[in-house]
This record gives C-alpha cells, sequence and structure tokens, in this order.
C-alpha cells in the first residue's frame, strides 16, 4: 500500500527488534524517531482503522509507473548546476543506500497524511467509497513522485535558486496535469477512478507542499550533515 521506504519499514520490523535497535544507533537518533513514527502510524492504519479494500488497484499502480516512467525519458536532457561542474567527478553509488535511507521516509509520511485525510475528512473509510480513496490516492502518488525528480535533482531549492531544462520541466508538467486530469475521463472511469471533489484539491496542494519543504530542509541537512549531496 505504501511505497518501497515503507516495505523497508515494514521489513525492518519484521526482522526483529536487533536490528531494528542497530538501526537506530547506526544513524542519527533525532532521525530515527521518525521511522518510529511512521512504524507507529502504519500499525495504527493497519489496526485501527480495519481498512476492508486495497489502496490501489493493480491497474491504477501500471497507469502511475507507466505516466511516471515517460515523465523521466528527459533526465539525460537535463543541465547540472554550474558549481557541480567546476572539477571532474567520478561517480560514486557508494551514497545511494544512506540516500535511501534518510530521504525515502519522507514520501511515506505524507502518503499517510492522504490516507487519513481521505479516510476522515472524505469519508472513504467503507468498500462503497474504495473508488474515490483511490482517485485520491492516485493524483496524490503520481504528483509526489514526479515532483520528487525536482527536488532531488540539486542540493539548491528547486524551481527558485536551480531549473531543469525545458525538457525536464514540461515533461514532467505534462505528466503532473495528466494525472490529475484522468480520473475525470472516460478511461479514469474505465480503470476504476471517478472524479474527485474540488475540495481535494485543496487537501492536495497543502500536501504537496509541504512534501517539498519537508525534502528541502532535510536535504539542507543531509549536506550539512554529510558534506556531499548524491
Amino acid at each position: 500500500m505504501f511505497d518501497a521506504a515503507s516495505g523497508f519499514l515494514y521489513a525492518l520490523l519484521y526482522s526483529g527488534s536487533t536490528n531494528y535497535t542497530g538501526f537506530l544507533l547506526t544513524y542519527d537518533r533525532w532521525y530515527a524517531s521518525i521511522y518510529t513514527v511512521i512504524i507507529v502510524f502504519i500499525y495504527y492504519i493497519r489496526f485501527c482503522t480495519h481498512i476492508t479494500f486495497p489502496g490501489s488497484l493493480p491497474v491504477h499502480l501500471l497507469v502511475q509507473n507507466l505516466l511516471y516512467d515517460t515523465s523521466q525519458s528527459t533526465i539525460p536532457f537535463d543541465r547540472m548546476d554550474p558549481e557541480y561542474l567546476m572539477k571532474p567527478r567520478k561517480w560514486d553509488a557508494s551514497d545511494l543506500s544512506r540516500f535511501m535511507i534518510f530521504i525515502g521516509p519522507v514520501s511515506s509520511i505524507f502518503d499517510i497524511a492522504l490516507f487519513l485525510v481521505m479516510w476522515y475528512v472524505f469519508g472513504c473509510n467503507s468498500p462503497e467509497h474504495q473508488t474515490l480513496f483511490q482517485s485520491g490516492w492516485f493524483v496524490e502518488g503520481l504528483l509526489s513522485q514526479t515532483l520528487i525528480v525536482h527536488m532531488i535533482r540539486t542540493r539548491k531549492i528547486p524551481f527558485i535558486q536551480s531549473t531543469a531544462s525545458w525538457p525536464v520541466l514540461g515533461l514532467t508538467s505534462v505528466i503532473m496535469v495528466l494525472g490529475i486530469v484522468i480520473p475525470f475521463t472516460q478511461f479514469g472511469a474505465s480503470i476504476g477512478l471517478m472524479p474527485l471533489p474540488l475540495s481535494y484539491f485543496p487537501w492536495l496542494a497543502g500536501i504537496l507542499l509541504s512534501y517539498c519543504v519537508l525534502t528541502q530542509l532535510i536535504k539542507q541537512w543531509y549536506v550539512k550533515r554529510f558534506t556531499k549531496w548524491l
């Protein structure tokens, strides 16, 4: 139901308390506490909300991934920040695991936030309302994973201090617009989506803006802590 970061959290939790304790001791305690909060919310959702329908259908995930992958096809045409190119660099993948551990759970926080909004604000807490729930989840999931490309491509503030090339900016914008429009179309209806109420979109904007702000704050902390960004 959640993304890869949540899957990691489940694996960490079910692998035993020893591994989880080791994780807490390996990384900064305050950040490890974020994982603890996420795990608590996952357990809350799992045992207290009694969800009786899937958050997404397989076809929703397939369409999401197709659109997202299409938006990434322009990445080879992106440009780097000028200061990054001032000296030759050797590609190093050793930092990727640490990057995933620190940046990965951020999206899970806002996945949980949307879950709570759809469950409590829009009353999508029964199988009769699962289509509305899945439609809201589809849009937020696609937009958040498309936005993260702009967040992680630079250590600067995206769109303000550093902007992607026009091919990247243009195609990701088109994909995000398509993601919003699809539930209102016949194609959306054919894959089990439905039009979202206008009151959904302020919540969506707030969640996505908070997602970007928190990601930027953690990114700045990450650069300061490890003196590098990817």
